[in-house]
């Protein structure tokens, strides 16, 4: 189902300078609510790719009625999660598993991150 005309666009890639369009959409989910909330189409568009959340998404009875969809033919995800920009590399166990491979656990170094939310 195509997106309402007015609705308002997100993109893990956008900017929250952005008027929200497709072509120029919002990095925020909270101020793409907060923006459709205020619009006729009352619809926020998630495009596809792993929204991280800073905060908490706050609604109220403002937002009443108001859509969130994926852009047709995209997989957005929206994360709590701490997006963790750091290499893998495989970790050599010494045991052979049962397809006669050693390396079955990867490692990455998080030197310099403070918090992991769950862990």
């Amino acid at each position: 189902e195509p997106a309402p005309s007015g609705s308002i666009f997100v993109s893990p890639a956008g900017d929250d300078e952005g008027a929200g369009t497709e072509a120029t959409p919002l990095r925020s989910i909270q101020l793409a609510c907060d923006r459709a909330a205020a619009s006729a189409a009352r619809t926020v568009v998630l495009r596809g790719g792993t929204h991280f959340l800073s905060s908490t998404i706050t609604l109220n009875a403002s937002h009443s009625n108001l859509r969130v969809m994926a852009h047709p033919g995209e997989v957005p995800v929206v994360s709590g999660g701490v997006e963790l920009k750091v290499a893998w590399r495989p970790h050599d166990v010494g045991r052979r598993n049962a397809a006669n491979e050693t390396t079955n656990i990867w490692v990455a170094d998080v030197s310099g991150v403070d918090d992991i939310p769950g862990l």
